[in-house]
């Protein structure tokens, strides 16, 4: 079974990759619902972040207040290492048995779709690394749309996170996004081509 870890800054395309991987056959483990997952009502990560931040992180219905928590961390690099340490090794866990699972239900590629692939230390989970790039600014415009993020608001996001060229420098594969939609997916479809070969994946054939 081969294993690729997909990361890149927010906003990067991630999401419309993991998709094509989806939709040519890949199994996705997407690393955003795995971390809502770990911090839902009721769960280990949600009680340990009521007692570190604060019961005012949670709603009348025991959920996290995302977007308040957001705000409060992605300005204060301290705040986010704590939260970090909280939501970081349920993450693995949670990962590392998806892809035990994987491998048991005979399934040849696993994409870990992560945008902190690098900062969670998930890299050594994946046999090989794929980087997406985008322009900062266009990776910008993308995140204030997708979120309704003022701009510093989006800055402070891009600018918590590993900065691109250092992803880039530690990728084995990185994939353009910076041109037409079908462009990058013209990539992926090449990508996924080679990958089946190496796996000997059905899909590939």
């Amino acid at each position: 079974m081969l294993v690729i870890g997909l990361t890149g800054g927010i906003a990067s395309g991630k999401t419309l990759i993991s998709a094509e991987l989806a939709r040519l056959g890949a199994v996705i483990v997407d690393g955003d619902t795995i971390a809502r997952e770990v911090t839902a009502a009721g769960s280990q990560g949600l009680m340990e972040i009521s007692r570190v931040f604060g019961p005012d992180y949670l709603n009348e219905k025991g959920d996290l207040k995302r977007k308040e928590l957001g705000a409060l961390v992605f300005g204060d690099p301290e705040k986010l290492r704590l939260l970090n340490a909280i939501t970081h090794p349920l993450i693995r866990r949670e990962m590392e048995a998806r892809i035990q699972k994987a491998g048991l239900t005979g399934e040849k590629i696993v994409v870990l779709a992560v945008p902190l692939l690098f900062e969670a230390k998930l890299d050594d989970l994946a046999d090989e690394v794929w980087v997406v790039a985008a322009a900062k600014d266009r990776q910008l415009a993308r995140l204030m749309r997708r979120d309704s993020l003022g701009r510093t608001a989006a800055l402070d996001r891009i600018q918590s996170q590993m900065p691109l060229a250092e992803k880039l420098a530690r990728a084995d594969v990185v994939i353009d996004n910076d041109g037409e939609q079908e462009d990058t997916l013209a990539q992926v479809r090449l990508l996924w081509q080679e990958i089946t070969a190496k796996a000997g994946n059905k899909h590939g054939e």
